[in-house]
């Protein structure tokens, strides 16, 4: 069966010792692989299935991004955004530059970000910025950090202690993107990919979801207590980016591409037999979002899924409630 794109590596040992990442690895974007993005593209039947470019080869990701940015060129009023689902940051300047050299052990060793090519480049956040995309942060340490940072964060036995370093190394990632743009827009195509449903290393102290609420308050004290790389807050207050981080942004994406918008409150006002309020609805949907990811398979091929199934089923379930109720 022909591959539709090519794949970056994603398996360190002693799991690429196991599985043969070779067949794919670092190609571009196949005939095959042409036909289904311009389906899933298209609004012929439907809605457009958006692609998530995690997991896709920097070849591929190149000839999809210069695909999405002359489409969105000529369409200005019906952009395509472009979503890198669980990500972090790799610190390279460009998309060549981040594939000179191999992504092998050795080049992520010594490093403060982790310098695989998997990982998002200076020049592809602005990429996914001018396409009004997201980039979902990612709760794998082996991800965020280079092999020897992690080793050491891994080892602090005072969990206070602990807790602040993987703060500042989540925050890094973050800088790093919004460094990239250059401007307060930056701020909106950050979110949250946790890829708890995936095979990750979690960061220590945020073993799941339910740790979620404690590492949103660790990310804003450290700000605030260290009024950390103030220069890029761009006037946002720490309460502010952290709220962009973990649900604002992903709502306003989903509304603005995947969902028509609906005036919930206004429903939830004049409809009184609801079973629910509207503080419990406003919950309700920040949970949905931040746990929420898009996510695709080891050849690019987009899949919707989500970090809590009956979650994903119920919103699923509460917005057919609501439009009933117009």
């Amino acid at each position: 069966m022909e591959s539709s794109c090519g794949h970056s590596t994603s398996f360190k040992r002693p799991i690429n010792g196991l599985v043969n990442q070779n067949r794919g690895k670092n190609k571009g974007i196949t005939e095959a692989g042409w036909h289904v993005i311009r389906e899933l593209l298209s609004t012929r039947n439907g809605k457009r299935i958006l692609i998530d470019t995690k997991h896709m080869s920097v070849e591929s990701r190149k000839e999809y991004y210069a695909f999405i940015e002359n489409h969105n060129y000529i369409n200005p009023n019906n952009k395509i955004p472009i979503i890198s689902s669980h990500a972090c940051a790799n610190g390279f300047k460009t998309l060549d530059s981040s594939v000179r050299e191999n992504d092998i052990m050795a080049k992520a060793k010594t490093s403060r970000l982790f310098k695989w090519s998997i990982n998002i480049s200076d020049e592809e956040a602005r990429i996914i910025h001018d396409s009004e995309g997201l980039i979902g942060i990612m709760m794998d340490k082996g991800n965020l950090g280079g092999i020897d940072l992690i080793k050491e964060l891994s080892t602090i036995t005072d969990s206070m202690k602990q807790r602040k370093a993987y703060a500042q190394l989540f925050l890094d990632n973050v800088f790093q993107l919004v460094q990239a743009v250059g401007e307060k827009s930056g701020w909106d195509i950050i979110a949250f990919g946790s890829d708890y449903d995936g095979t990750i290393t979690h960061i220590d102290p945020y073993s799941s979801a339910s740790e979620l609420p404690k590492l949103q308050q660790d990310l804003k004290d450290y700000l605030e207590n260290k009024q950390y790389k103030k220069h890029l807050w761009f006037d946002y207050t720490p309460k502010e980016i952290i709220d962009k981080i973990f649900y604002k942004n992903a709502m306003d994406f989903y509304k603005k591409f995947l969902y028509r918008l609906i005036n919930y409150s206004l429903i939830l006002e004049q409809k009184k037999d609801l079973p629910f309020g509207k503080s419990f609805f406003n919950l309700y949907l920040k949970s949905y979002f931040t746990l929420f990811t898009i996510s695709a398979n080891v050849d690019g091929l987009c899949k919707a899924k989500s970090a809590n199934t009956f979650l994903f089923n119920n919103i699923l379930a509460f917005n057919n409630l609501l439009m009933k109720t117009e």
